[in-house]
């Protein structure tokens, strides 16, 4: 299964989002930081290569580049790919003992489902909350094996359609369609699993998988959407005339191209009617992948 999506526009809103990502983006630094504990557990270090694929501001690949000779950092956003850069510009790491600075990453603007490195050349890869982006499973999954090296190690940490179901179901009960993203299920990425564990002819690629929701609290839907806004994760609004994407102001009109302030409040009265605050959940797959030869 493939979905379209409009490439630039997600490279463009992270873009807007990354000189204030790291201030706004509390759930996703959760959920790097344990798949890099997860990453730990699994890769052979040091390394040769790594790669931190949907880098983001940086914040996490120091530590990906001190599991290697050399780290690349690749990600779909100019403005990511440029903040990163400032943010390991002086940094130095530290990993088992194993020391590497600056001068170890390369950054890369790149895209998971066309990933510019060569077959069998990347002995660890990591990657948090991008690959929902993918445009397939199977595509993405493909991708990730033919970069890893024999005995190679990968840990991903990817977005499940089931994230942020509570706003999807109040827009459902008022009869509007959901403003959110739709992402692939668990199912879909377990399709893909098998997809790829079959179609590898002499090498192994061993899947482990494991599933954990995260939740952030607002105060109402308004402050949910603009707390998406500020990660890059806009929401949506789908033009069934011509088929694309076009992301949703907030506003207290009614226009066709805007979510309206009577809207904002049945939703929130769909949310709850006992709490004062909202959960949002976040839904993740982590999954570990060896590619070994048979």
């Amino acid at each position: 299964m493939t979905q379209c999506l409009d490439k630039k526009s997600i490279a463009k809103h992270f873009s807007n989002a990354a000189n204030n990502y790291d201030r706004h983006a509390n759930v996703q630094k959760q959920i790097a930081e344990l798949n890099i504990e997860l990453l730990l557990k699994i890769a052979k270090q040091p390394a040769a290569i790594s790669l931190d694929l949907g880098c983001g501001t940086g914040i996490h690949t120091k530590h990906i580049a001190a599991l290697s000779n050399q780290c690349v950092a690749i990600d779909i956003s100019h403005g990511m790919l440029k903040t990163a850069e400032k943010n390991t510009a002086s940094s130095t790491t530290n990993a088992d003992g194993f020391v590497r600075t600056k001068n170890n990453i390369q950054f890369c603007r790149g895209d998971a489902d066309a990933l510019p490195m060569l077959s069998a050349s990347v002995d660890i890869f990591h990657s948090s909350m991008a690959l929902q982006w993918s445009s397939s499973p199977a595509l993405c999954l493909s991708e990730v094996s033919r970069v890893l090296a024999h005995n190679g190690t990968a840990q991903l940490a990817i977005m499940l359609d089931s994230s942020m179901h509570e706003l999807r179901d109040a827009w459902q009960s008022i009869g509007v369609e959901s403003r959110v993203n739709r992402f692939f299920s668990q199912t879909q990425w377990m399709d893909a699993m098998h997809s790829v564990s079959a179609d590898n002819g002499h090498m192994r690629v061993e899947f482990e998988y494991h599933t954990q929701r995260f939740q952030e609290w607002h105060t109402g839907s308004l402050q949910m959407l603009r707390a998406l806004k500020k990660v890059g994760a806009a929401t949506k609004q789908v033009n069934h005339a011509i088929g694309t994407i076009k992301p949703i102001s907030l506003s207290s009109s009614s226009a066709t191209s805007t979510i309206s302030r009577q809207e904002l409040t049945q939703v929130d009265e769909q949310m709850t009617k006992q709490e004062s605050v909202y959960p949002l959940s976040y839904d993740v797959l982590f999954l570990s992948i060896k590619r070994t030869r048979i």
